[in-house]
C-alpha cells in the first residue's frame, strides 16, 4: 500500500486555504468611519460637515514658489483617512471661491493635507497671489455617499447641499 497517497494534500486546498484565511481576517478587520469630530447633524444638511474660513499669509520659498500653512484642528487622522477635505481660495473677500488645486496661467496652486494642517503652494508667478482668504470644508464619508453627484469644485453647490453658513 502506498502511504504517499493517503498523506497527499490536493494543490487546490493548499492554494485556497491561505486565501480564505486572509479574506476572513480582512473582512473582520473593517470598521465604521469615525465622524465624531464633525459638526452634529441638524441645520447643517443631511450629513456631517465642518466648514471654516482662514486667513493666510504667503511666504516666499525661493524661485517662483510661495506657501501658506493653515492650522486646521478639525483635520485628524480619522478625517484624513475617511472624509473629503476641500479647500477654496477667495481673492475678493469671500464673494466668490475657487476650488484648489487650480491652474490660472501662469500660476499653479496645489494643496496638501496633514493632521491639523492644510498646506497651500503657489508656483509660477512673479509675486505672491493676492488672495489670502481660504475656506476648508470637511465632508464625512456619509455626506459624500448621500451626495454622490455633488460638484465639490463649486463652493456654492457645496454650501447649498449642506446648508453651510458663511
Amino acid at each position: 500500500m502506498d502511504t504517499h497517497l493517503k498523506t497527499h494534500t490536493p494543490m487546490k486546498t493548499k492554494f485556497l486555504l491561505p486565501i480564505l484565511t486572509v479574506a476572513v481576517l480582512s473582512f473582520n478587520s473593517c470598521k465604521k468611519d469615525d465622524d465624531s469630530n464633525l459638526q452634529p447633524k441638524g441645520n447643517y444638511g443631511n450629513a456631517n460637515v465642518s466648514s471654516a474660513s482662514y486667513t493666510g499669509n504667503w511666504i516666499f520659498q525661493g524661485g517662483s514658489e510661495w506657501d501658506v500653512t493653515l492650522n486646521v484642528p478639525a483635520i485628524t487622522s480619522s478625517v484624513l483617512s475617511s472624509a473629503s477635505i476641500n479647500t477654496y481660495l477667495s481673492g475678493d473677500g469671500g464673494q466668490s471661491w475657487i476650488a484648489l488645486p487650480v491652474y490660472i496661467s501662469p500660476v499653479s496652486i496645489a494643496v496638501v493635507y496633514q493632521v491639523n494642517t492644510v498646506g497651500v503652494a503657489a508656483q509660477g508667478g512673479s509675486s505672491a497671489p493676492s488672495a489670502t482668504l481660504f475656506k476648508v470644508v470637511i465632508i464625512s464619508a456619509a455626506g459624500r455617499k448621500a451626495n454622490p453627484n455633488l460638484d465639490l469644485k463649486n463652493y456654492n453647490a457645496v454650501k447649498t447641499a449642506f446648508n453651510l453658513k458663511d
